[in-house]
């Protein structure tokens, strides 16, 4: 979000906040592209989805390391459609603090996830 002006990056964290669902791409295991929709939290420009170890998803491969995934709030109609096409570079959280926090706003978020 560094290149977003102060009023475009308010309107990404608006929708971020709003919103409890992104679609995410994968590449399936024959190579199909395969968006799935799955929860996600986030911490600033961080954007973590949220995929259980023993979801397919999990196994998927992004079709490049800055795989494509979208945010889309409801809407009554066209008019007033709102949402994010996005994409980043994808890596694995190893530090122990920053996984500490990132489960933290897991529970925050979704507090069914403790079950």
């Amino acid at each position: 979000m560094g290149r977003l002006n102060a009023n475009a990056r308010a309107c990404v964290n608006a929708i971020l906040q709003q919103e409890h669902d992104m679609t995410p791409a994968a590449l399936h295991a024959a190579d199909i592209p395969q968006p799935t929709t799955a929860g996600y939290v986030h911490d600033g420009s961080n954007i973590n989805p949220v995929i259980g170890p023993r979801q397919p998803e999990s196994r998927q491969r992004p079709a490049n390391n800055k795989p494509p995934a979208t945010i889309s709030l409801d809407h009554a109609d066209w008019n007033h459609i709102r949402g994010l096409s996005l994409a980043g570079t994808v890596g694995f959280v190893v530090d122990t603090k920053d996984i500490t926090r990132r489960s933290d706003a897991l529970l925050h978020k979704f507090s069914q996830a403790s079950e």
